[in-house]
């Protein structure tokens, strides 16, 4: 499968082309309704299937042009689900790192007051509920993005 750059390219170049070429099979069917007198009516034929052969190649040409914007449009919902989904991971690691970061910011502190400073077993008190609030966080990021 072509790249969405790539496509785009194509596209320009197929848009590009329909504008130059579109004028030219009314211009060939007015030259086969009145063709001029030194033309033979073997020409004036050939001239006739190559001015319809010429309309049905415009026509494959739009139809392509739109199946390449659809192409595009399939490209881009997919980056943007593939981007979502990494937004959302990062969020997520950062809601369930949120509590251990902010418990060891706290306690990192070199100020007088602090919860459980002066206590021998402060450190094995604020671990558990530091764990206890990350794994709280976990499984409600969990429950959210599954429902």
């Amino acid at each position: 499968m072509p790249k969405g750059s790539s496509l785009a390219a194509i596209r320009r170049d197929l848009v590009r082309l329909r504008r130059l070429l579109t004028p030219e099979p009314a211009a060939l069917f007015r030259l086969v309704s009145r063709p001029p007198d030194w033309l033979r009516e073997e020409d004036v034929q050939s001239l006739h299937q190559c001015a319809e052969q010429f309309s049905l190649e415009l026509r494959d040409t739009a139809a392509l042009e739109e199946h390449i914007r659809l192409l595009q449009a399939e490209i881009d919902s997919k980056v943007a689900e593939h981007t979502n989904r990494s937004v959302l991971i990062l969020t997520s690691v950062t809601v369930i790192a949120l509590p251990i970061t902010l418990i060891s910011g706290l306690l990192g502190m070199n100020i007088g007051g602090l919860p459980f400073s002066s206590n021998a077993h402060g450190f094995w008190v604020v671990s558990p509920i530091a764990v206890l609030l990350t794994c709280v966080s976990a499984w409600l990021i969990a429950r959210l993005t599954r429902g």
